[in-house]
């Protein structure tokens, strides 16, 4: 995990700006609102925050950001987790954490274990609705299209589950068979090995999945779908909450005030900012690509909504969800102490719709596919140029096969994007002697949260390096006598790994893995990918031959 911590600097100047002994009333924070009576101390105090990764800290970019900096009154320290919920759980319920972010009904379910050392206080609403129906089969276009259907799925006993059991339940859906998978791996696999198959995923899994499934769409759009019933309890599709330990609480609520307004404003301005809230997914590891987090963020429905209103939706939602399953919510609705209702005049209003912006970003789309035509060229054939002596800028990859992994793409060791599905050009350095001997240094830049590389076998190995827990971090690869510098060299390997905490939350694979891995240079046969200076460009190479390279992340020849 990843603890982002206030610097020594930044806590000096902290400090500056608020010594001890004077309250946040006498600061003029704008983010604890003054002339009001907090419980607790008025000090600055210690915040220990666990997020999950994904759509419940991608809007949280900003604030983590402004604590890093040394900007907020409180000391907010985060660490950002896998997708496990139930270790967040864990440590809220020992007081490691004052606050985490989780399913919306695996807050009331700990508020009804009366064996937990932490009472829970539900304290905002952080998503209101990601799920969406994804398909290749264009005959899907609306809910009563599922009938008769077997849709794939992951969230067994939490919301997807219960929102989605709901619906066709509303829509006398009595003929749908959801069919839960343990991992987003399992499901991204069916779509992509059944033909015509239907799946119920959250975002941002919905970009993945449109990156690794060519032809997919979403037809459905589950939070539409839910917010067209128009309940009258004013339940909405409520997917993620904040929760707060009571005792904290209790002596510190002006520093979750605080909190929650630094979430709103966090919110907006990601909102408005996709792409340097994209930026802080990566830096800050809630989330794993950020190109990925761009596309899905106007379709996380984030938000930050607090008192009579979070507790109108959440309870309503919790309501359905116990009507349907009273497991789902800890056996019994949680009562009125359940839910935090910050002093009169506490919150800051937000200022930016995410419906508003989802709108925006569904005809933005819409707009670009109407004006984009197609442009077909042909790659041309290039000669082999003669080897010589000297230093270049070469293609190298390593890549297992899905079929050896089990996993829905070609894991490319040597691409640190998230999912690393696609091969890397220009990434390696082939040196050339007098004699026509080569050797290829090849970094190896997979996230670490996704496999580390402890050993390589089958290669001839001159150097590498490692990092500080001694994975390889790049290789250097004896190529023997070469007689062209675009000749295309492949070689069958075996590697053994550590998959990460991520993957393995996600794949449910264990952690020590051994499997056959592909080595090839100067990119690849089907395609004829050759170096930046053979081909007379420069190393950033867009064009036709890229993108049939490309398919060999799907195991196309």
């Amino acid at each position: 995990m990843k603890k982002i911590m206030l610097t020594a600097l930044a806590a000096l100047s902290l400090t500056a700006a608020s010594p001890a002994g004077i309250s946040a009333e006498e600061t003029d924070n704008p983010y604890i609102p003054s002339g009001i009576e907090y419980a607790g101390g008025t000090d600055a105090c210690d915040v220990n925050v666990g997020l999950i990764m994904g759509p419940p800290s991608m809007g949280m970019g900003w604030f983590i950001n402004e604590a890093k900096e040394g900007n907020t009154y409180n000391n907010f320290n985060f660490e950002v987790g896998g997708v496990d919920y139930t270790a967040l759980a864990s440590k809220f319920n020992t007081g490691d954490y004052d606050i985490i972010h989780c399913p919306s009904n695996v807050g009331a379910i700990l508020y009804n274990n009366t064996d937990l050392k932490e009472e829970a206080v539900v304290a905002d609403i952080g998503n209101l609705g990601l799920l969406y129906i994804m398909t290749t089969d264009p005959s899907v276009q609306s809910m009563q299209d599922l009938q008769g259907r077997n849709v794939y799925s992951i969230g067994e006993g939490g919301p997807p589950e219960y929102t989605m059991g709901y619906l066709l339940e509303q829509e006398g859906l009595t003929d749908v068979n959801m069919s839960f998978k343990s991992t987003p791996f399992e499901v991204l696999n069916l779509l992509q090995d059944e033909e015509n198959s239907i799946a119920l995923l959250p975002q941002p899994f919905v970009e993945v999945a449109k990156l690794l499934v060519p032809g997919i769409n979403t037809p459905i759009d589950i939070t539409q779908e839910w917010d067209s019933l128009d309940l009258e309890n004013g339940a909405e599709s409520v997917t993620t909450i904040t929760i707060v330990r009571k005792s904290f609480l209790e002596e510190h609520e002006e520093a979750v005030v605080e909190y929650l307004n630094m979430c709103k404003a966090s919110v907006d301005y990601c909102l408005t900012n996709p792409k340097e809230a994209a930026a802080w997914t990566d830096e800050f590891e809630t989330f794993l690509n950020g190109e990925v987090a761009e596309a899905a963020m106007p379709y996380v429905n984030m938000c930050a909504i607090t008192g009579n209103e979070m507790k109108d939706k959440l309870s309503g939602f919790l309501q359905i969800m116990y009507d349907y399953n009273p497991d789902a919510v800890g056996g019994a609705m949680p009562g009125d102490d359940f839910y935090y209702i910050p002093p009169e005049g506490s919150m800051m209003e937000t200022s930016v719709d995410s419906d508003e912006v989802k709108a925006e970003a569904n005809e933005s789309k819409s707009s670009d596919a109407e004006s984009e035509t197609e442009a077909v060229s042909e790659s041309e054939t290039e000669s082999l140029i003669p080897a010589e002596e000297g230093t270049y800028t070469v293609s190298a990859n390593i890549w297992f096969a899905k079929e050896d992994s089990g996993l829905p793409m070609n894991p490319h060791i040597t691409s640190d994007i998230f999912p690393p599905k696609d091969p890397v050009v220009d990434n390696a350095t082939l040196t050339v002697d007098s004699d026509l001997h080569a050797t290829v240094e090849i970094p190896i830049l997979i996230k670490n949260r996704i496999m580390n590389i402890k050993e390589i076998d089958g290669l001839d190995i001159t150097d590498s390096t490692r990092n500080d827990e001694g994975y390889l971090t790049s290789i250097t690869v004896d190529l023997g006598t070469i007689e062209y510098l675009n000749e295309v060299i492949s070689q069958s390997c075996n590697i053994s790994l550590d998959m990460g905490d991520l993957a393995m939350t996600i794949s449910g694979f264990d952690k020590e893995q051994q499997w056959t891995a592909m080595f090839q240079v100067n990119g690849f046969e089907s395609t004829g990918v050759q170096t930046a200076a053979a081909r007379g460009v420069d190393s950033d190479i867009n064009d036709d031959s890229i993108s049939s390279a490309m398919g060999m992340a799907f195991g196309e020849s």
